[in-house]
């Protein structure tokens, strides 16, 4: 059964993108990272948000997820027209959960990678999160586009794994979503 892992690049203070979105400062960060070595063959589908899909769709020297190095189903978060998806990626805009059940059934036993912040906030807001691969680097952007919203159903996270390489430290949870306490109430 396929599993959600969001899969971001985060500064030392939160951010996953600068002002107006800049991805410019991931640059100094980018080359071989066993993390992502030994996560790309685990995963068997995508699922992005808009802004994460036409920035990569701008940028002709990457033009898919991971520059390429997988080749799995694309599943873009959007409200454009199905039908100017480009080659391997699908537009989807039905509820959460169908999304994730779409992604999920194309990738198997392996991941869902989920990459972008809306994207990623948005399986965590349906409870549908299971894991989150940080890639935390040591940069400070002061301001742009945080990784988490203060607004989530997930209240704990377990360290799975915690690696440093040379530019990076990879953090590796595992989700623990809040349950209603009886009587429906949650908190």
């Amino acid at each position: 059964m396929a599993r959600t892992l969001w899969h971001n690049t985060m500064s030392l203070d939160g951010y996953v993108a600068g002002p107006n979105g800049d991805m410019d400062w991931m640059k100094a960060y980018v080359g071989p990272n066993e993390r992502v070595t030994e996560v790309l063959p685990q995963i068997g589908a995508i699922l992005i948000g808009a802004r994460t899909y036409y920035g990569i769709r701008a940028n002709p020297e990457q033009a898919r997820p991971y520059g390429g190095a997988i080749n799995v189903p694309c599943f873009v978060l959007t409200h454009a027209d199905p039908n100017t998806a480009a080659s391997g990626f699908t537009f989807l805009s039905r509820e959460m959960q169908a999304v994730v059940d779409s992604a999920a059934a194309l990738a198997g036993d392996r991941y869902v990678a989920v990459l972008g912040q809306q994207a990623g906030q948005a399986v965590m807001e349906a409870g549908l999160l299971d894991e989150i691969l940080i890639h935390l680097v040591p940069a400070l952007l002061g301001q742009g586009v945080r990784m988490f919203a203060s607004d989530s159903p997930v209240r704990e996270l377990t360290l799975k794994r915690c690696r440093r390489s040379a530019k990076v430290i990879d953090l590796w949870y595992t989700c623990e979503h809040h349950k209603p306490a009886s009587g429906g109430v949650t908190s």
